[in-house]
């Protein structure tokens, strides 16, 4: 029996997550439980996760295959992408998953990031923040007293900078660094200020952020290319069914101009 079966989930919706990966992506979950040190419950998460993916990108008219049938590759910088017959789909989606939750971003033009992060996540904040944000970042938190509030802007920031990441499609180690680009917040004026890296060849009119409150005690910031709107923008709770997508209203914290909100 595989390990993936031997999951304390319900058995409905695992077994319906289940069924709508591929054979191969089962079986890469069952190597990951077998060398995780964490635990099965990341990788539940995981397997949950692609599958809510799955249903999100089906419900498109573009799109003519079911969840299952959905096939994807990846590009030079290991991103996944959607594939349309022999050749990529012009449909760009990003996934993002945390302690309880999982994000689905979908745009038909351009590239397209997401981060969902917990707000009272336990991190060592400043230890991160000295190594991945800008000095201008560093400064604003190192200005605010320990405690909930300076947590609060470190995850703001901090989701910020991995939609971006992700939408460019590379790892937060890759050059020039997360600390060569940075966001100024006005939470009161629901304002994002993008000081893009000088050694990138975009300006800040290239990218469009979003930052909003997905569900309750959370933080989400999407990324979108040349300013377009973002079609989907949706979160779900790994502990309720998964293979019901909805879109509900999230209140928005800031947002860069132009103004596109959230569909």
């Amino acid at each position: 029996m595989p390990l993936v079966d031997d999951i304390d989930v319900r058995e409905r919706t695992y077994t319906e997550c289940r069924d709508i990966l591929h054979l191969e992506e089962v079986d890469e979950l069952n190597a990951a439980i077998a060398q995780s040190s964490r635990g099965k419950q990341p990788v539940v998460d995981r397997l949950v996760a692609r599958a809510y993916l799955r249903r999100v990108l089906a419900e498109y008219p573009t799109v003519t295959a079911s969840p299952c049938d959905l096939v994807f590759s990846r590009n030079k910088h290991g991103k996944p992408e959607l594939v349309c017959g022999d050749a990529p789909s012009p449909i760009r989606f990003n996934l993002t998953h945390t302690k309880g939750v999982v994000g689905v971003a979908v745009s038909t033009e351009n590239a397209i990031g997401i981060d969902v992060e917990a707000q009272a996540r336990e991190t060592r904040e400043m230890k991160l923040a000295q190594k991945y944000f800008s000095q201008d970042e560093l400064a604003v938190l190192q200005d605010i007293p320990p405690g909930p509030e300076r947590r609060s802007m470190f995850v703001r920031i901090w989701t910020l900078k991995e939609a971006y990441v992700k939408a460019i499609g590379r790892g937060i180690g890759a050059p020039p660094g997360m600390s060569s680009f940075g966001f100024v917040l006005d939470i009161a004026h629901q304002q994002i200020d993008f000081r893009p890296s000088d050694k990138e060849p975009c300006t800040r009119d290239c990218w469009f952020f979003q930052l909003v409150e997905p569900l309750p005690g959370y933080v989400g910031a999407v990324c979108a290319e040349g300013g377009h709107t973002v079609h989907t923008f949706t979160t779900h709770h790994l502990t309720s069914d998964p293979v019901l997508t909805g879109h509900h209203h999230m209140p928005l914290l800031a947002q860069s101009p132009p103004c596109h909100p959230i569909q």
